[in-house]
C-alpha cells in the first residue's frame, strides 16, 4: 500500500485525478479544500499565477515575501504604482527608449530570472517614455517635443500636489486591502481597530478633509468634522476594553489605555510621515531636470575651451551617468515607497512557495 499526500492547485484538480486514474484505476482519492483542513494558513503553499504582463512584477513581490494563502495578491497594484512612480521620477523619452532597448537585450538571456528582469526593465522604460512625452523631455532637450502636460521645473507646485495626492491614494488603498484581508480571515476586530483598520482609515481621511478645508480651501471647518474626529479617537481609546472582553486577557486597563494613547500617537505621526514621504516623487522628478541643466551648462562652458567635441562628450557621458546612477536610485525609491508605505499596511506573509513535482 502506498500513501501519497500533497498539495495541488484547485484548477489542476480534474487533470490530476484523471492522470492518477489512468495509472492506477483502483486508487482511492481524497481531495479536500485547503479551507477545510486544520492547518495554519501560513503553512499552505502559495503559487503566483499571472499573465505575461504581470509576471515580471513577481520579482518585486517575492523579494519582499510571498502573500499568504487566502489574502489579496498585490501584484497588479504594485505593477501600476511602481511604474507610475518610476516614470514620474525618471520621465524622459530618450532615457526610456534606452531602458527599453536594454530590457530587450536581457530578454535574450537563457535564464528565466534574467528574462523577467529584462521585461521589468522594458516596462520601466515604457513608463519613462510616457512621462517623457508628458514632460516634453528627450535626453534633457526641451525643444524637441512639446510637453503634453507640464514641465516639472516650471510647475513645481503642481508636481508636489500630484505626488502627495498619489501618496494619499496608495495609503488609502493599503487600508482598504488590509480591511478586506481581515474580513477574509474573519478577524473583525483587526478590520476595525488595526493601525490600518477602518477606524484609523476614517481618522486619516477625516484629517485630509480637515486640512483641505482649513488650509487649502480656506473655508471654516464644520463642527461635524471635529465631532467625528473626537468620536474616532474615543473608539480607539476604548479598544482595550473590547479587546479584554474578547480575548479574556488579564492585562491592567491602565496599562492598556496607555498603550492605546501611544498607538493613537503612532497612527497620527505614522500617517503624516507616510504621506509626506511621497514628496520624494516630485523631488526626484525635479532632480532629473536639475541634472540635465547642470550637464548642459557644463557642456556650454567646455565648448569654449575644447570645441564641440568636448561639449558632445560631456552630454554623452552625462546622460550615461544619469541613466545608470539616477535610474538605480529611482528604482530603489519606487521599491521603498511600495514596501514601507504600501505593503506595511496590509501585507500578510506566507511561508512557502508551491513547487510542483513536474510542470
Amino acid at each position: 500500500t502506498f500513501l501519497i499526500s500533497g498539495w495541488i492547485p484547485k484548477e489542476e484538480k480534474s487533470r490530476v485525478v484523471k492522470e492518477v486514474r489512468n495509472v492506477v484505476p483502483s486508487a482511492y482519492l481524497e481531495i479536500r479544500a485547503a479551507q477545510t483542513l486544520n492547518v495554519d494558513k501560513e503553512q499552505i503553499p502559495v503559487r503566483l499565477n499571472h499573465t505575461r504582463f504581470l509576471k515580471p512584477f513577481e520579482l518585486l513581490i517575492t523579494s519582499y515575501g510571498l502573500p499568504r494563502y487566502g489574502t489579496i495578491d498585490p501584484t497588479l497594484f504594485v505593477a501600476i504604482s511602481f511604474l507610475f512612480m518610476f516614470g514620474a521620477m525618471f520621465g524622459d523619452l530618450g532615457h526610456g527608449l534606452v531602458l527599453v532597448f536594454c530590457g530587450l537585450l536581457l530578454r535574450r538571456s537563457k535564464q528565466e530570472t534574467m528574462k523577467q528582469a529584462g521585461a521589468l526593465l522594458s516596462w520601466c522604460g515604457v513608463s519613462s517614455c510616457i512621462f517623457g512625452f508628458l514632460y516634453g523631455s528627450f535626453f534633457g532637450l526641451e525643444n524637441i517635443i512639446s510637453p503634453l502636460w507640464i514641465n516639472p521645473f516650471h510647475h513645481i507646485n503642481d508636481v508636489f500636489r500630484v505626488s502627495v495626492t498619489f501618496g494619499i491614494g496608495i495609503l488609502s488603498l493599503g487600508i482598504l486591502l488590509n480591511i478586506i484581508n481581515s474580513l477574509l480571515d474573519r478577524n473583525y476586530f483587526r478590520a476595525l481597530f488595526d493601525k490600518a483598520g477602518l477606524i484609523s482609515g476614517f481618522l486619516y481621511w477625516l484629517g485630509i478633509a480637515l486640512v483641505s478645508k482649513s488650509f487649502i480651501a480656506r473655508a471654516p471647518v464644520p463642527p461635524a468634522y471635529l465631532l467625528a474626529l473626537i468620536a474616532g479617537v474615543c473608539l480607539l481609546l476604548f479598544k482595550p476594553i473590547l479587546e479584554k472582553a474578547i480575548t479574556k486577557k488579564n492585562e491592567s486597563l491602565g496599562v492598556a489605555f496607555m498603550e492605546s494613547l501611544i498607538d493613537i500617537l503612532e497612527i497620527v505621526m505614522g500617517y503624516l510621515a507616510n504621506t509626506i514621504s511621497f514628496i520624494r516623487i516630485a523631488a526626484f522628478a525635479l532632480a532629473h531636470v536639475g541634472l540635465f541643466m547642470a550637464i548642459f551648462e557644463l557642456s556650454r562652458l567646455l565648448s569654449g575651451i575644447g570645441g564641440n567635441i568636448f561639449s558632445f562628450l560631456v552630454i554623452l557621458f552625462g546622460n550615461i551617468l544619469i541613466i545608470l546612477l539616477e535610474g538605480m536610485v529611482v528604482g530603489i525609491q519606487s521599491l521603498r515607497l511600495n514596501y514601507y508605505e504600501f505593503f506595511s499596511r496590509f501585507f500578510v506573509q506566507g511561508k512557502q512557495e508551491f513547487k510542483p513535482l513536474t510542470k
